[in-house]
């Protein structure tokens, strides 16, 4: 164990360490264990256990969350994935066709798996190509298909394991369910099956990448069940024996998460949050026993714990990702619409209206803030559209929860404030996770600027995680905010060695402070000195001014949205001007200068946008917005 090792785990409490530790022991004897029993019997629950069948309530999810889109584009959409053309944390489409004739693909599963997978492969039709469930198309590269734990990825090779698992979350098969609602086109229904039956045959639990996190395989049978009640809208399209193979499939997807889920004493955050609500949805739409009504009660009771572990009290989440918190509130979203449509006032989660009233809140906007990480997680997707998505989940918000909105956050560090038509976004606050920050980035201080509810300075966002380890820390680094820095100094340290290092920030020395009062002033420890940042919007301009006293050689990076364009209009003075508005940038001091930059709006791609550098050795650096 290294330095950095140990620096990392002195800020975890030493009870907690004694059971990560003894955890991590004793799961390696129980996979050894485990992988002995999977590769000599079948992994299907088909083939030797009763499993749980679904009911036949009816849920129309799509008709309650109120789907406003034109026939235009999910027919667009719809062709695209029936022809297998998939965008996948990419800009660009791509087609996943498998090379191999299933007979080659079989050859890769243990002996106790062919009779399964040649059961789901004979309800395929003969005109259906298959689809490479291993693959990052992305980057050419493919999964061995084996036994999941033994499965490694994340070796900083440029391949990513979040495009298979995007691909794998099958969130376009509701999507296919809706549209065939609208049109009743046969082809859809046909491509739902064989796409189906092509993953249970291809993928068997605990074999291949689509059984490594059990945060994928639970989105995964949210989205199967979605697809499937959708469906049933118009009539029960499944025979006897499909209903049986999927209903003991999803069984599995049940029994994985339960078996494999990603709690950690004081470490956990968004995937174990993932595995509770898939559960639950899972247990609601079950056929109703008495014993599915225990087990209900008992997961909505560790849910409502998580919602109090993962989110403070005025409704931010602990990750401080701006993003990851709209992701954990649509999975939060979606089981209480679940729990109140099926079972109205019988199941009650808790602070709903205040981690609403903050999603609400980021969702004014087209492109909200994303301040921290954004991996463009989303629980379920309309059409694979970020902007469509987000305008569901805001409808469904507003018109469902009691909505305030507040200036101030300050358990997450985050304020709000408005100035005519600007309004912007400040962050300085702990680091999240309760001080692991896996998510977070070298943000504090930083700030997003909208006029008019369009963007105008963004967070240049995430770009990867574990595929580029280089290009990871780039964007998590201090000089890719648009905060006050010093060459080779950062807010907080972190490593890029092994992939572990990705998912956390070393040292928590920053020191934080936020106050609110006719100004906004954040200030944070930086370099071994206070660095102090005052927002002023008491005028008809927005200024930011940055104290820091040494007269060291410091930079102010500000990051536009390539929708916004800048024109020098003379020394210092810049005119912002996008198609709805023209904006003035004035520096008061220092130089400055217009260079290229790679804006990440997506998990995954990157746009050429503009940045302005200031550039100075004064202790005191002001910049300010103004309209024109």
């Amino acid at each position: 164990m290294n330095l950095d090792n140990i620096k990392r785990y002195s800020r975890i409490s030493k009870s907690i360490l004694v059971k990560k530790v003894l955890s991590k022991f004793t799961n390696r004897i129980i996979n050894k264990l485990q992988r002995v029993r999977d590769t000599n019997t079948s992994t299907y629950s088909y083939d030797y256990i009763s499993y749980f069948p679904l009911s036949k309530k009816k849920f129309n999810f799509y008709n309650i969350i109120g789907i406003e889109l034109n026939d235009d584009k999910m027919e667009d959409y719809c062709n695209c994935v029936v022809n297998h053309n998939f965008k996948l944390l990419s800009d660009r489409l791509g087609n996943l066709y498998k090379v191999d004739n299933f007979n080659n693909i079989q050859t890769k599963f243990p002996k106790s798996l062919i009779p399964m997978t040649t059961k789901c492969y004979n309800l395929i039709s003969d005109d259906y190509k298959l689809i490479d469930w291993q693959c990052d198309f992305n980057n050419n590269y493919n999964w061995p298909m084996e036994w999941s734990k033994s499965i490694t990825y994340g070796n900083n090779n440029g391949s990513d394991i979040k495009v298979p698992w995007e691909l794998g979350r099958l969130q376009h098969l509701p999507n296919l369910a809706y549209y065939y609602t609208l049109n009743n086109d046969n082809r859809l229904v046909k491509e739902i099956k064989n796409q189906l039956f092509d993953f249970m045959a291809s993928n068997p639990p605990s074999f291949g990448v689509q059984w490594l996190s059990a945060m994928d395989v639970g989105i995964r049978l949210v989205n199967i069940i979605l697809t499937i009640q959708t469906l049933r809208q118009v009539a029960d399209l499944f025979n006897e024996k499909e209903t049986n193979l999927i209903d003991s499939y999803l069984f599995d997807h049940y029994l994985f998460i339960k078996n494999n889920d990603e709690f950690s004493d004081g470490m956990r955050g968004n995937h174990y949050l993932s595995n509770i609500c898939s559960i639950l949805i899972y247990l609601s739409f079950i056929e109703e026993t008495e014993s599915k009504f225990t087990l209900l009660s008992k997961y909505v009771k560790i849910l409502n714990r998580e919602i109090n572990y993962q989110f403070y009290k005025d409704g931010t989440n602990f990750e401080s990702s701006t993003r990851y918190h709209i992701f954990t509130s649509q999975m939060i979203l979606t089981i209480d619409i679940v729990l109140q449509s099926l079972y109205p006032n019988k199941y009650k989660l808790i602070n709903l209206d205040s981690i609403m009233s903050f999603t609400s809140n980021l969702l004014e906007y087209d492109f909200p803030p994303q301040f921290g990480d954004n991996d463009s997680g989303f629980y379920w997707k309309i059409i694979n559209n970020e902007k469509h998505t987000y305008k569901a989940i805001k409808k469904y918000i507003d018109s469902n929860y009691s909505i305030e909105y507040s200036e101030k956050y300050k358990d997450l560090g985050y304020i709000v404030k408005t100035l005519n038509e600007f309004d912007i976004h400040f962050k300085c606050g702990k680091l999240g996770q309760n001080g692991k920050g896996g998510h977070d980035h070298n943000d504090n201080l930083s700030y997003c600027l909208y006029y008019d509810k369009n963007p105008i300075v963004v967070d240049p966002g995430t770009y990867c995680y574990t595929s580029n380890f280089e290009k990871r820390n780039k964007y998590r680094s201090t000089s890719m905010h648009n905060v006050l820095f010093v060459d080779n100094c950062e807010q907080n340290n972190f490593q890029e060695n092994i992939i572990d290092d990705m998912f956390w920030i070393d040292t928590d020395k920053s020191n934080p402070s936020l106050e609110l009062d006719n100004k906004v002033i954040g200030t944070i420890e930086y370099c071994g000195k206070q660095l102090k940042r005052t927002i002023n919007t008491n005028s008809n301009e927005i200024t930011v001014t940055d104290i820091y006293n040494s007269e060291i050689n410091k930079k102010v990076h500000i990051h536009f949205h390539p929708s916004v364009k800048i024109e020098s209009v003379e020394n210092n003075v810049y005119k912002l001007c996008t198609n709805e508005s023209v904006i003035q940038l004035i520096i008061d001091i220092g130089k400055s200068s217009v260079k290229e930059y790679d804006f990440s709006p997506e998990y995954g791609v990157k746009h050429k946008a503009k940045r302005v550098v200031i550039d100075s050795n004064e202790m005191t650096i002001t910049h300010r917005y103004k309209e024109i």
